[in-house]
């Protein structure tokens, strides 16, 4: 049995582990974010007239944020102290006070409309990114993927169809017993990572990626080794998972562009870039 101090040590020693354990997280995920930032800052070649207005711009954004957390501070004071208002009412008595119930939706209208400004300070900040940038720099940002290993070829983002092109090579080399014992597994992966993205599909949205599914994989299976070589990187372009296209961003945030470039992280690979 545990005693009392062993409970104490092993709960501080728990609480250590999980504050220590979420700092190198911390600095895993910001070491990550900021090799993305410079595999993309390497592929956009910015002139130095566009880093110092995006510096600016990024200085920008972020004031806009910390002036929504200042706002945000002050209705989730006011939030607290209502909340504990309608607790100690209702521990008192079976039911809400009207007032209280409309302080509650007032803050609530509060926290809703700062989330608007914020979005419309930084998708407005972000239009002024969009207008210094040219079209080519553009272009790399829509299709970027976050990548911490740059592409071979020297392209920005992602290996395309990497993962695609060893599915197929798997596929090839089973025996037919194999193809059809592992099949459904494959089409279930695949089904489940594109739902991820795009969201349920119907019966028919399914029965139709599935036959595509299917009617590359037996396109890889029926080439000869020649064949697959030349056109291996098409068929796994074909498994590809588009990104959802005309996503509209949340009240309180930018778009794909802001999202990469309104970054406080960008920041020093700036200055370094």
């Amino acid at each position: 049995m545990l005693t009392k101090i062993n409970i104490a040590l092993l709960t501080a020693l728990l609480f250590t582990s999980s504050v220590f354990g979420q700092d190198i997280h911390d600095q895993v995920k910001t070491l990550k974010k900021e090799i993305i930032l410079i595999n993309l800052l390497n592929g956009l070649y910015l002139t130095p007239a566009q880093k110092n207005n995006l510096k600016i711009l990024i200085a920008e954004a972020e004031n806009s944020r910390q002036l929504f957390k200042s706002n945000m501070k002050d209705i989730d004071a006011g939030s607290i102290s209502v909340l504990n208002k309608l607790k100690q009412s209702l521990q008192k008595e079976n039911n809400q006070d009207k007032n209280l119930k409309k302080q509650i939706n007032q803050n609530k209208v509060k926290a809703h409309q700062a989330q608007r400004r914020l979005g419309k300070a930084l998708q407005g900040i972000e239009n002024k990114v969009a207008a210094m940038l040219n079209e080519n720099q553009l272009i790399i940002i829509e299709t970027f993927k976050p990548c911490l290993i740059p592409h071979a070829s020297g392209r920005v983002g992602q290996d395309s169809g990497k993962g695609g092109i060893h599915l197929l090579e798997r596929f090839r080399n089973m025996s037919n017993i194999d193809r059809d014992r592992m099949q459904p597994m494959f089409e279930e992966k695949y089904l489940d990572q594109y739902q991820r993205h795009h969201g349920r599909l119907n019966t028919e949205e399914k029965a139709l990626l599935l036959q595509e599914f299917r009617q590359v994989l037996l396109s890889a299976g029926s080439l000869s080794d020649e064949q697959f070589m030349l056109e291996k990187q098409t068929l796994a372009e074909n498994l590809q998972i588009p990104e959802q296209p005309g996503k509209r961003p949340a009240h309180n945030q930018t778009g794909r562009l802001g999202r990469f470039l309104l970054d406080p992280v960008m920041i020093p690979q700036l200055h370094t870039n």
